[in-house]
C-alpha cells in the first residue's frame, strides 16, 4: 500500500513503514557536488557491509550543517506520520501506553538528533553489490544521488540468461516476518528512503558499465519537547 501525501509517499509493504521523499533540482546538484567532493575523503569500507571497493564518510565540514538543513523536512515528515499511525493506535487500544502517549503531545518543531558517525557515499560499479544488513541508530536514511539512466534499461533488458531477473540496481527492504515478502524499490536520482534502522535491506548488481552513487547516514539522540499547555 502506497499513501500519497502531496510531496512525500509512505509506503506499506508490511509492517513498518518507509518514507519515500524527493529532493527538488537545486538540492540534487548539490549533494551530487558533495560526492564529487567527497571521493578523496576517508575510505568507510572497513565500517561498512557493502561488496564495493569505493565508499567514502566526509570528515564533518561546513557542508555537514546544510547536509542536514536539506534532509531536515523529511525527518521531519517521517515523524509526523509516526504521529498520526501512533494516534491511531491509541484510539483503538484499551491500554494507554505511556511512551505512545508522551509522543502524541510531542512538538516536532523542537526536535533535535545527530547523524552517528556523519554521512557516506557509496560509489556503486558493475557487478558489486550490497549484501543484507541492517543499521545502527534509531532511523536510517538513503538518498539516491545518481543513478544512471543505463540501469534502468537494464532492468527492461538484462540480456541472455537473465530475463527473468529484472533486479538490476534495486533497493530491496526485508520484513521481519518470514511471511512478508521482500519489497523492491527501482532507484531514481533525487529520492530519499527512511525506514527503522533495524530493517534489513540490500543493494543488487547490475551489468552496466556505469556508476551508481547513493548516500546513507543514521539518526540517532532524537529528542523532542512536550508541547506548552
Amino acid at each position: 500500500m502506497i499513501l500519497n501525501k502531496g510531496d512525500h509517499d509512505i509506503l506499506y509493504p508490511f509492517g513498518d513503514f518507509i518514507y519515500r521523499g524527493k529532493l527538488n533540482e537545486d538540492e540534487i546538484v548539490w549533494i551530487q557536488n558533495l560526492a564529487e567532493k567527497s571521493r578523496d575523503s576517508n575510505d568507510a569500507s572497513d565500517h561498512l557491509v557493502g561488496n564495493m571497493k569505493d565508499q567514502r564518510r566526509p570528515d564533518p565540514n561546513p557542508d555537514t550543517q546544510k547536509f542536514i538543513k536539506i534532509f531536515h523536512p523529511h525527518i521531519l515528515n517521517y515523524h509526523k506520520h509516526l504521529q498520526e499511525k501512533t494516534k491511531v493506535y491509541l484510539e483503538n487500544s484499551y491500554d494507554e501506553v505511556s511512551g505512545f502517549s508522551k509522543f502524541m503531545n510531542a512538538d516536532l518543531n523542537t526536535m533535535r538528533y545527530r547523524l552517528q558517525i556523519g554521512m557516506w557515499f557509496n560509489y556503486m560499479k558493475a557487478n558489486e553489490f550490497n549484501p543484507v544488513h541492517a543499521h545502527n541508530g534509531e532511523i536510517s536514511a538513503i538518498c539516491m544521488v545518481k543513478i544512471p539512466e543505463e540501469i534502468k534499461k537494464e532492468l527492461d533488458n538484462p540480456g541472455p540468461g537473465r530475463q527473468n531477473f529484472k533486479m538490476a540496481g534495486k533497493l530491496e527492504f526485508i520484513g521481519s516476518s518470514a511471511n512478508e515478502a521482500p519489497y523492491q524499490v527501482t532507484s531514481e536520482t533525487g529520492y530519499v528512503y527512511l525506514f527503522p534502522a533495524n530493517m534489513r535491506h540490500q543493494v543488487y548488481p547490475f551489468n552496466s558499465d556505469v556508476e551508481r552513487i547513493t548516500s546513507s547516514w543514521n539518526y540517532v539522540n532524537i529528542e523532542i519537547d512536550q508541547k506548552k499547555s
